[in-house]
């Protein structure tokens, strides 16, 4: 598990993916435009969406490349 930072946390873990874009369901909220990285840390997107109450969000995260994640996958966030 890579280290959390002020500017990296723990965005969430993937719910779901379909055509370039994955659903996660955040542990925490995030700010619209955040990029999102990977357990090793690469960038694979960003933040275009939040959705649901605060008390259990969901991030729709728009991939910069296609990538297979599985369900349960640990993402992370950066300011």
């Amino acid at each position: 598990m890579p280290k959390v930072t002020r500017r990296r946390y723990l965005l969430g873990t993937v719910y779901r993916s379909d055509e370039g874009k994955i659903l996660v369901k955040a542990s925490s909220i995030p700010n619209l435009g955040d990029k999102v990285l990977d357990n090793k840390l690469r960038e694979i997107g960003y933040v275009s969406n939040v959705l649901g109450p605060a008390s259990s969000p969901f991030v729709v995260v728009k991939l910069i490349k296609e990538i297979e994640l599985p369900e349960g996958t640990e993402l992370y966030g950066r300011r």
